[in-house]
């Protein structure tokens, strides 16, 4: 397997990224698109089936652009996600990992609590796949209870309408019109590891309550078997604070980096006023002043993962010890490959299954300097 969901073969020796495909199968396949250095096809038929391959739970699946992995079974999908991480290391980073690194997993359905709703022509549904055209969807199998509830109870607005929509942890569902950006929202309340945060459908927030959990105890981990001198921490990408919440409880200073204003509006009644806010991109915190003395830093970037102006200002800050949580395990690799390359050490690598019936896979590396 590839990274994005698709099966690697050769065609007459030129390389083929096909869809719905798994590893070891005899398929037919359709070309799609033929580029220069590769081809894209989608399977027609399966003639010798990978023994983990399955009947996808939704009716949608193949048109809806949601996931991309329901054709295998959840501990195919698992190990797929493992050898592709193994395969991006060792590609970009150079770097090989140990066979038992651990991937948590949850639940593989009913798990997702947010969710973007379009009006279709014919009625609300997703996105399909790389187009604008709406797949209807009546129901869902990632979704949990409340948010399934809503998709049956929405009304009819404007075509190409789009609506966000988050299930709290009191199974309160707060609905954004995207149409309406400034209309206000009422306060949600997430409790994680038993800390009761506050956020609201329009900001971001994790989907997966029960993963989220996992890996802020992974972080919290480190801060418990890591005390190091409790003096100060950092939360890069901060949104509303939920790494910084936890960083209070073990250091005496702790500031919050976040440049979008509404996850920092949360965080300030996440955090209060022992943490400090810095309304700022990670760039321009780091443009202005190298931190010092910095215990332990948390970051926790885009897909796009630290671009090359914040790896060098780590460089030269060096905290005693960082812990790097990535959506995106290929410029994850980049990035720690960087940083190993300039004598630090990668001295934990995790996987945490957020998102069950996709590729994407959430990851935690903890490093330190040399």
């Amino acid at each position: 397997m590839a990274q994005g969901g698709r099966a690697f073969a050769r065609v007459d020796g030129k390389v083929t990224f096909i869809d719905g495909a798994l590893p070891g199968e005899l398929v037919e396949v359709e070309i799609l698109k033929r580029r220069k250095d590769f081809d894209e096809a989608r399977v027609l038929r399966v003639l010798e089936p990978n023994p983990g391959r399955v009947d996808p739970p939704c009716p949608h699946y193949a048109r809806c652009g949601g996931c991309n992995l329901q054709h295998a079974g959840i501990d195919l999908q698992r190990l797929i996600k493992r050898q592709v991480v193994n395969e991006l290391f060792g590609r970009i980073a150079k770097i090989p990992l140990p066979s038992d690194w651990p991937l948590h997993g949850g639940e593989p359905l009913g798990y997702r609590r947010r969710a973007r709703f379009v009006q279709g022509s014919r009625g609300w549904g997703f996105r399909e796949e790389g187009s604008h055209a709406v797949e209807p969807v009546r129901s869902c199998p990632v979704l949990c209870s409340p948010l399934q509830k809503i998709l049956e109870t929405l009304p009819v607005l404007a075509r190409d309408s789009e609506v966000q929509c988050f299930a709290d942890s009191t199974e309160a569902v707060g609905i954004w019109n995207q149409d309406k950006p400034n209309s206000s929202l009422p306060i949600q309340i997430i409790k994680i590891l038993g800390k009761p945060l506050q956020a609201d459908a329009r900001v971001f927030f994790q989907s997966n309550f029960e993963m989220a959990e996992v890996l802020v105890s992974a972080v919290r981990d480190e801060l418990v078997h890591h005390p190091g001198a409790g003096k100060f921490s950092v939360d890069f990408f901060s949104g509303v604070g939920v790494f910084a919440a936890f960083l209070q409880d073990h250091f005496e200073r702790v500031v919050a980096v976040e440049w979008n204003p509404g996850c920092l509006a949360h965080a300030r009644k996440n955090l209060g006023s022992r943490c400090e806010f810095m309304s700022e991109s990670a760039e321009e915190f780091l443009a202005g002043q190298i931190p010092q003395s910095l215990d332990f830093l948390v970051v926790d970037p885009p897909r796009s993962g630290l671009s090359p102006e914040v790896r060098q200002a780590l460089l030269q800050a060096r905290p005693r010890r960082m812990a790097y949580v990535s959506c995106d395990p290929a410029t994850l690799a980049r990035d720690v490959g960087e940083f190993v390359r300039n004598g630090w050490k990668l001295e934990r690598l995790d996987g945490f299954d957020f998102y069950p019936q996709t590729d994407h896979l959430e990851m935690l590396a903890v490093l330190v300097p040399g």
